[in-house]
C-alpha cells in the first residue's frame, strides 16, 4: 500500500487530481481523489474513457477539490467509517 501525498509535487491543489483504486493511495489529499476500479490488462476495459467528461469539466473549475468533495463525499465516507469504529471499540 503506497500513500501518495500530492504536496509533495509542490503545484497548486485546486489543479491536481490523482485517480487510484485504493482511497488509502490518497489519503493525504481525499478531496483531490478520483476512485477508480482496478486495471487487469482487460482491453475491453472503457473506465478511463468514461472519466473523459469529468476530466475536461475539471479543467475548467477554479478548484477541482470542492468538485470532487461534493461529487464522491470521500471524506465523509471515512469520517463515518471513523465514527462506526470507534463505537464499536467503545461498545465491546
Amino acid at each position: 500500500m503506497y500513500i501518495k501525498d500530492l504536496r509533495s509535487l509542490n503545484r497548486d491543489l485546486s489543479k491536481v487530481i490523482i485517480l487510484d483504486n485504493s482511497l488509502y493511495s490518497f489519503a493525504f489529499n481525499v478531496n483531490n481523489g478520483i476512485p477508480i476500479s482496478s486495471w487487469y490488462s482487460d482491453p475491453t476495459d472503457k473506465k478511463l474513457y468514461q472519466l473523459i467528461p469529468l476530466l475536461r469539466s475539471l479543467s475548467m473549475e477554479d478548484d477541482v477539490r470542492l468538485v470532487l468533495r461534493d461529487m464522491f463525499k470521500i471524506q465523509d465516507i471515512l469520517d463515518s467509517y471513523d465514527d462506526f469504529y470507534w463505537f464499536v471499540c467503545l461498545d465491546m
